[in-house]
């Protein structure tokens, strides 16, 4: 069995044993900050740890011979129904998945697997290797960094102006005396479900707001995509500001629907609000999705159809009868002929109109008041949201410089790359680096690094 210590965007969050036999795991308990005692991992374990840090442990354990006598050269390698590239035969680069594992080698050891995914990166590495990784860049950033445990504070519902209140969880930095800045994530798809990938900001010492947006979930109110985003956002913004335990200095941090409502908050050039971490960002809905130019994206069906009830149910964008749904007409009846039910908000997509105050109420580009606020802007040439991002980037193009930073690269809507692209992946692990940075240190941009600035959120 050999030794590996689990890091989360430079966190140790476990230590394992991988090899011949069970996988043995000490997890880390993020609510006392301790590592627990050693125990074999579970499926449930596995199920988990698949789920959080996209990495399997038991099969990796499994294939670690595999990959020690496979792994060596340069060009593509394939072994463990796995395919690789490498171009320096220590760095191989996994292909044609959504999450890579990419293995680092050393004189025929594996040392290290390196999963980016958007704007979070895993290392499993084996103990006394952590300067041959990215991690040699954390520590070198952040030498004395100070770790506080996770505290879930309460679910609030949160006041809107009209009345309607939203499912809010609070997740605090135990043991920290000061009020501090916070991270508010904004989100269709449920706030519990994976609410751990964001117990990394509370662990530096930062509040963490999760929210159901309107109609979603837990959260009051009707479920109109988009529509309320602008409203809701300023008036959470408002919220989180004068809570206690909060500075008044906040970021929002997401990708895809969790982008665009960053978008939407800073449109209301809400005075707290001071950076964004714009992944894949969704831009307004007559620009991008549902109307793209003012037509209707048909490929917005499988969306639309995952969170037509209250919560999300991923499994009804697989269907092998998408065919069919798209020749049913008229186009009103679509919803209940494919679904069973009727879906208010995609009948009110699909009526004739030209661009006018409904699709107004959804367009940040046009709705922005010209607040200007640090942001981060990553995507790729295959993002199918692109529209989002070319609609940051006007909005951006004449910030001051230190105020924006753009990242594009040869990756999809899921901001990973599985081409036969080579160079980028290292790019990747860089940029969890510094989304990650942005939020916990504050970063500002020159033009060719970053660096501390004013625009960071202070404690």
């Amino acid at each position: 069995m050999r030794n590996f210590d689990l890091y989360v965007s430079g966190i140790l969050y476990g230590r394992l044993r991988l090899g011949d036999g069970t996988p043995q795991i000490r997890k880390l308990d993020v609510h006392t900050g301790a590592l627990l005692d050693w125990q074999d991992l579970t499926e449930q374990d596995r199920d988990f740890y698949r789920f959080f840090v996209k990495m399997d442990f038991a099969a990796l354990g499994q294939n670690l011979s595999q990959y020690e006598t496979g792994l060596h050269g340069t060009g593509e390698v394939s072994l463990c129904g796995e395919r690789y590239t490498s171009e320096d035969g220590c760095s191989y680069l996994q292909r044609d998945v959504k999450f890579p594992n990419n293995k680092q080698m050393k004189e025929g050891r594996l040392i290290a697997v390196t999963c980016p995914a958007r704007e979070m990166v895993t290392v499993l590495v084996e103990p006394g290797a952590e300067e041959e990784t990215i991690l040699r860049l954390w520590r070198s950033t952040w030498p004395e960094e100070q770790l506080f445990p996770v505290e879930h504070a309460q679910t609030f519902p949160v006041p809107m102006r009209d009345g309607v209140h939203l499912s809010t969880d609070v997740y605090l930095p135990k043991n920290c005396s000061t009020p501090v800045p916070a991270v508010l994530v904004r989100t269709p798809y449920g706030k519990e479900d994976g609410c751990e990938i964001y117990y990394r900001y509370v662990q530096r010492g930062y509040a963490v707001v999760v929210q159901d947006v309107r109609g979603r979930n837990a959260s009051e109110g009707e479920w109109l995509p988009n529509y309320h985003e602008v409203e809701d956002g300023d008036d959470t913004l408002n919220w989180i500001a004068a809570q206690p335990w909060c500075s008044g200095r906040i970021g929002m941090v997401g990708g895809s629907y969790l982008g665009y409502v960053q978008w939407a908050a800073a449109a209301s050039g809400n005075p707290h609000l001071k950076a964004l971490i714009s992944v894949v960002c969704a831009g307004s809905s007559f620009v991008d999705l549902p109307r793209r130019g003012g037509s209707f994206t048909s490929g917005m069906l499988a969306w639309a159809f995952a969170v037509s009830q209250k919560t999300f149910h991923p499994e009804l964008m697989e269907r092998d009868d998408w065919e069919k749904v798209l020749n049913i007409r008229p186009l009103t009846d679509l919803p209940k002929k494919a679904l069973g039910y009727d879906v208010p908000f995609i009948t009110r997509w699909l009526e004739p109109s030209d661009y006018n105050d409904f699709w107004r109420m959804s367009n940040w580009q046009e709705r922005s008041v010209g607040a200007q606020i640090p942001a981060l802007i990553q995507s790729g040439w295959f993002d199918d949201n692109g529209m989002g991002t070319t609609e940051a980037l006007e909005l951006v193009h004449d910030f001051p410089r230190g105020m924006r930073k753009v990242i594009l690269g040869p990756c999809s809507t899921a901001a990973t790359v599985s081409t036969t692209c080579t160079g980028y992946p290292s790019a990747a692990r860089r940029c969890a680096l510094i989304w990650t940075g942005c939020i916990s240190a504050g970063l500002s941009i020159t033009s060719r690094k970053w660096t501390t600035a004013s625009t960071r959120l202070p404690r």
